[in-house]
């Protein structure tokens, strides 16, 4: 559904989380394992999710929870202004609709090691975005470990750790790093884990 068609169906007990992150770090691919509905699934540099999309997804425990597919930074085609731009009105819509946040993903490519001038740009912004106490109900996630051998993945996620400020300062605030790399199982860790915080975002809009 349309982002703002969420207003219709939410009710309070519900589950929402968004899922952002740059062009092709596998948000629809994340929102799949759970999704009622496959979304297409993107393989370039351009953002497969034009505008923001709410999935609704049912738990094998029977929860009812809806995860938010937003635009993918680093777009050939669109701004990072203007896609945080979108991303913001959303989540102030939202606020004002008494729609609570449950928490927000941020997905990272493990492949990615150094963040370049976008991607440090894209952490800043986010940041910014979450709000002082944003940072806690945040999973810094990290996705495409078929992607390097297996005798460098523990190395490289503590570099990509240790070479963002941004990230270190979302950790310092309580932002928690896991590892996106056994589908469904890893993807419900972190999904439990934003469940059991019980601390909604307060978006800094």
């Amino acid at each position: 559904m349309y982002g703002d068609e969420l207003i219709e169906f939410y009710r309070p007990d519900d589950i929402v989380i968004a899922v952002m992150g740059i062009s092709g770090c596998g948000k629809s691919t994340f929102v799949n394992l759970f999704s009622d509905y496959l979304l297409a699934v993107g393989h370039s540099l351009n953002s497969c999710t034009e505008i923001i999309q709410v999935v609704p997804c049912t738990l094998r425990s029977g929860k009812k929870i809806y995860l938010v597919d937003t635009p993918g930074f680093d777009d050939i085609y669109r701004s990072d202004a203007d896609i945080l731009r979108e991303i913001a009105n959303w989540l102030n819509t939202a606020h004002e609709s008494r729609i609570k946040l449950t928490g927000i993903i941020y997905l990272h490519r493990i492949f990615d090691v150094r963040f370049g001038g976008g991607g440090i740009k894209n952490i800043r912004m986010f940041k910014k975005l979450c709000g002082e106490n944003g940072p806690a109900s945040v999973v810094l996630a990290i996705t495409m470990w078929d992607f390097v051998p297996e005798e460098v993945k523990n190395s490289r996620k503590s570099e990509i750790q240790q070479q963002s400020v941004y990230w270190k300062q979302m950790m310092d605030h309580g932002s928690k790093v896991f590892s996106q790399d056994e589908g469904r199982t890893s993807a419900m860790r972190i999904i439990q884990y934003l469940i059991s915080r019980q601390q909604p975002v307060v978006p800094n809009i």
